[in-house]
């Protein structure tokens, strides 16, 4: 929800090498397959989506503190987060 022109030199820093990180682990366990087309060539889905913390849990109790999870949709996506653990960025004066 932040505008990326918002982001300061450190922050853009963390946020890369977080998704390095997910994409890292992602990759290692084979993907996130939530479509039976997209499979290895041993015709299996990908493992990381046992790792998914709140995608796909609209409602139900985030892991970490319990808070309902909330889902967002945009252009025929959606992203789920927790808003104790997630919280918006506060819009200034």
């Amino acid at each position: 929800a932040r505008p990326t022109d918002k982001l300061t030199r450190p922050q853009v820093g963390a946020l890369l090498e977080g998704i390095r990180d997910v994409l890292g682990e992602s990759l290692a366990q084979g993907g996130t397959s939530f479509d039976s087309l997209y499979v290895d060539v041993n015709g299996q889905s990908g493992y990381f989506s046992r790792h998914l913390a709140v995608y796909g849990q609209e409602d139900r109790p985030c892991p970490r503190c319990g808070t309902a999870v909330i889902r967002e949709q945009f252009m025929n996506r959606s992203s789920y987060s927790c808003p104790q653990c997630q919280p918006r960025p506060r819009r200034r004066a």
